[in-house]
């Protein structure tokens, strides 16, 4: 077997504090910083570092490496986060009884300096808004009231500050609340106020209400085959002029490339009998070359002979 580890003695309550009070006087911003890149892990070692020295310097229980300091940091934080939402359930249960908190004033003292970890953002129109907030949860036990929402704002107004002679404006809806034994109010928004018409529109709108609209008659089943039919005949006309116009495109288009390739041969016809005739050319020449030379050489011949 191996050598076993000696555990070490508990942490006090002084040492916990005295930790959690150099953690935040001096480190807090890089102790508490969520990146994890190279340069924030080589500050956040550092810093631990430094306050283990600090820490070795007046502790209790012995010597304490900065691993061992950043564990009972973040158990600290765990404990508390732990405890404080143990409290809230217990204060929500039934049955008598006395509560009894688990919260230490540690406890206390980190749910105070780093409340954003430990409490969400507020919204009052959640369901468990009451519940993050620690409020009691509302009642609807005696609730009368009659208030005004203004959709348009979304503002909430009482009715008692308003007066009963103000009219009431478009995009206004008026909601009643009463207890559960009471009938709940309809809310009905108010419609908006009809301006007079007058002058070209006024005598046009009376015109459209004088005016007898004939009622349209109707297609026969005879007729409706019939405009059926014609139409049907109107669209393969369509169809049919339309691939004989593609028909017409493509013996175009035929027509185009073999006037091309006809182009390609009769340039190529060309090249080459341009091309023997140079070399018929150069024949030629090369055989007049021959004959003079044997010509000459004929001559020298003869003329050698008669000297002879």
């Amino acid at each position: 077997m191996g050598d076993k580890r000696i555990r070490g003695k508990n942490f006090t309550e002084r040492e916990k504090n005295m930790l959690f009070e150099l953690v935040t006087a001096d480190f807090k911003s890089v102790i508490e910083n969520k990146e994890s890149d190279a340069i924030t892990v080589a500050k956040k070692n550092l810093a631990w570092q430094e306050i283990a020295q600090s820490y070795n310097a007046q502790c209790e229980t012995g010597h304490r490496t900065a691993k061992q300091l950043h564990a009972l940091y973040d158990n600290m934080k765990k404990t508390a986060r732990s405890n404080l939402y143990s409290d809230k359930k217990s204060s929500y249960k039934t049955g008598g009884g006395t509560f009894v908190p688990k919260s230490t004033a540690l406890d206390a003292k980190i749910v105070t300096v780093l409340k954003d970890q430990f409490q969400p953002l507020q919204n009052k129109f959640d369901s468990s808004a009451s519940y993050i907030e620690g409020q009691p949860k509302p009642s609807c036990s005696g609730f009368n009231m009659t208030e005004k929402y203004n959709i348009e704002d979304c503002s909430l107004e009482s009715a008692d500050a308003l007066s009963d002679d103000t009219p009431n404006t478009p995009g206004r809806v008026e909601v009643t609340r009463t207890s559960p034994t009471e009938s709940v109010a309809s809310a009905t928004p108010s419609p908006p106020p009809q301006q007079p018409v007058k002058g070209r529109t006024a005598q046009k709108r009376k015109f459209q209400m004088q005016s007898v609209q004939v009622p349209k008659k109707r297609s026969t089943c005879a007729e409706t085959i019939s405009n059926r039919f014609v139409r049907r005949k109107n669209y393969k006309d369509m169809q049919d002029a339309e691939v004989q116009k593609l028909k017409i495109d493509i013996l175009n288009i035929e027509k185009e490339l073999k006037l091309k390739q006809l182009a390609v041969v009769q340039q190529q016809l060309d090249n080459d009998r341009k091309l023997f005739e140079l070399n018929f050319q150069h024949r030629v020449e090369e055989i007049s070359f021959e004959r003079k030379m044997r010509q000459m050489k004929l001559n020298r011949l003869q003329a050698a002979e008669e000297d002879i």
